[in-house]
């Protein structure tokens, strides 16, 4: 555990500096440590070294925590893991969520020593003298109970009031609200910028939000998440996220506090990490989602269903748009077997207006026949896709592509979860799904927007876009550092088939369902693959050598193999773009790979 500075000289010094707020000059650090510790080897390391001055509105948290781990993985561990005898230290001047999100990547069971700059005589020192706060602690749970629900705890050790109302916003109806509060004795000021002198009383500052934690997660165990809102000094911050562990520790989510606006938090990173974006969805937002709800089975009921009962009524299959150019590869298997738009429950499902209450992102409701959409999905919907036509078009697509699932390949939300560790069956039968939708919303179009058909190349290649698009709305609240296989799978065959189509010069539509029939064989080997609880195989998208990075592709009976290098497949360009989501530039990759294919 970490304790206040050894008086013993040690070894040498690994020195952590975390200045965002303000810089934190070498010197004011070497006049902080011991005399006699300035003759020792020393390693400083700067975390963050981003300027953003306190109270900004537009403070890139996510972005930052990224970066701050990279650099703890890439700097940091090794540094740490060379010299385990050196004494580590710690400055901070950053924003409370990174504080406590860098003492998180440290973890409990390094020893570090802490500094505080006070806010009058501007030094890192700590005093010996005679303890000056008092802790008090209010409403911590003092009675089991089983019930589900979230924890709000307000921890406060500046002179800044966290008021309840605030945390009350994000929270409507906690299982427990725990405050806990430092304050100075009865002879001095009640709150001060500077409440500590002692550097051991920091130390026990944040090892009662350690014990806070435990009775919660002893009291309350089905405590989904704690939503922590804290006002402290950023060292506390540092050794309060250093006594989160990794993996017995319920959710807590983050917060930052802003001087201005109609909302005094907003909501951060997680920790235990899981790295997924979370999303803040105001009250004014979910009017408009609850509209845009309204709209989607407007366009269920109003466009689609008539649409099929055209089909039914003119007894045509889905693949009667083709018939006309006899494209043997539709009628072939698999997609001969494929059932009609008119076999599936969609020409007499709804969707249901309530918001649906789970962290699912899409649900079907087989009993009720009912598409639930949640406000989280909608939102990344929406900000995925800027007009409502191409909104709904997705929607088309998805409705599209799920009932297949349903009604061909049996795959349910029951089902799902087993199928779902076997990537090489899903990723066959999302392909027949995705060109089952394609085809259909090419015939929903010629009969409602025969215009947009008419450049039929322009035509697939949107479609193509608005199914990618709607994947990445999906995995945008997922891991930036991990994705199933089968999904990055996905990814890779459907700009592949962008890239191939694109390179046709002025086709037909024989030209464009040929390639669409012929699902293309790709594999990328250099990533560790890991299953998750669910026993899903997921890709890990860091913690790779490029020099290891490897694609293969079947293409005409032949494959075709390459090996990262700069001047060719940039592989390593395309892992960061999985990371950064940036599918622009996973397509661009996969064209030059294709260039350099046909290019021999």
């Amino acid at each position: 555990m970490s304790r206040k500075v050894t008086s013993p000289t040690p070894h040498g010094l690994i020195i952590l500096v975390q200045s965002v707020h303000d810089t934190i000059p070498e010197t004011d650090i070497l006049q902080a440590i011991p005399e006699d510790w300035l003759k020792i080897p020393r390693k400083i390391i700067p975390i963050i070294s981003d300027q953003i001055p306190h109270g900004d509105q537009n403070i890139p948290m996510r972005d930052l925590m990224d970066a701050q781990r990279i650099i703890y993985e890439e700097k940091v561990v090794p540094v740490l893991a060379d010299h385990p005898s050196y004494e580590v230290l710690y400055f901070g001047m950053a924003p409370i969520p990174l504080c406590i999100h860098f003492g998180y990547l440290i973890g409990p069971l390094q020893r570090v020593s802490v500094f505080h700059k006070h806010h009058f005589d501007n030094t890192w020192r700590f005093s010996e003298g005679a303890a000056t706060f008092k802790q008090e602690i209010h409403d911590v749970p003092s009675s089991r109970s089983l019930a589900v629900g979230e924890a709000i705890i307000r921890y406060e050790s500046s002179r800044f009031t966290i008021h309840e109302k605030d945390c009350l916003l994000h929270v409507n109806t906690p299982l427990s609200h725990t405050y806990v509060e430092h304050v100075k004795h009865e002879s001095q000021e009640a709150k001060s910028a500077d409440p500590f002198t002692r550097q051991d009383e920091v130390f026990t500052a944040a090892e009662t939000f350690r014990k806070v934690l435990d009775t919660i997660q002893d009291q309350n165990p089905n405590t989904q998440t704690i939503h922590l809102f804290a006002s402290v000094q950023p060292e506390v911050a540092f050794l309060m996220g250093k006594q989160v562990y990794k993996t017995a520790s319920l959710p807590i989510q983050l917060y930052q506090y802003h001087r201005e606006g109609s909302s005094a938090y907003t909501p951060t990173g997680r920790i235990p990490s899981d790295d997924k974006l979370v999303i803040h969805i105001r009250e004014e937002d979910k009017k408009n989602l609850a509209t845009l709800r309204q709209e989607l089975a407007k366009e269920l009921t109003d466009r689609v269903q008539p649409f099929i009962q055209g089909l039914m009524d003119a007894d045509k299959s889905w693949r009667s748009e083709f018939e006309q150019i006899n494209h043997e590869g539709l009628q072939a298997y698999p997609w001969s077997t494929l059932k009609n738009l008119q076999e599936t429950n969609l020409i007499t499902d709804h969707v249901q207006l309530e918001e649906l209450d789970t962290n699912e992102r899409t649900f079907y409701d087989k009993e009720a026949q009912a598409w639930l959409f949640n406000d989280p999905f909608l939102y990344m919907m929406h900000i995925q896709f800027e007009d409502e036509s191409s909104l709904k078009r997705a929607v088309r697509l998805l409705w599209f592509h799920e009932s297949i699932h349903f009604a061909c390949h049996k795959i349910t939300s029951g089902t799902s979860r087993g199928v779902g560790s076997f990537p090489k069956i899903l990723e066959e039968l999302d392909y027949q799904a995705d060109v089952y939708a394609i085809c259909n919303e090419y015939a929903y179009s010629q009969r409602y927007e025969p215009g947009q058909t008419k450049q039929i190349k322009k035509f697939f290649l949107e479609l193509i876009r608005v199914i990618t698009d709607t994947m990445w709305a999906f995995d945008a609240m997922e891991s930036r550092y991990e994705m199933e296989l089968r999904r990055i799978n996905r990814y890779l065959i459907w700009y592949f088939q962008y890239a191939q189509i694109s390179a046709l010069s002025n086709p037909d539509i024989a030209a464009i369902l040929h390639i669409l029939s012929r699902k293309p064989f790709i594999e990328l080997k250099g990533l560790k693959l890991q299953p998750n609880q669910k026993q899903r195989h997921l890709v890990q998208l860091r913690g790779y050598r490029s020099d290891s990075l490897e694609i293969a592709l079947i293409i005409n009976n032949q494959i075709e193999y390459r090996s990262s290098n700069p001047d060719r497949a940039e592989l390593d360009k395309l892992v960061k773009a999985f990371q950064e989501r940036k599918g622009d530039a996973i397509r661009s990759v996969l064209k030059n790979i294709l260039d350099l294919i046909d290019g021999g």
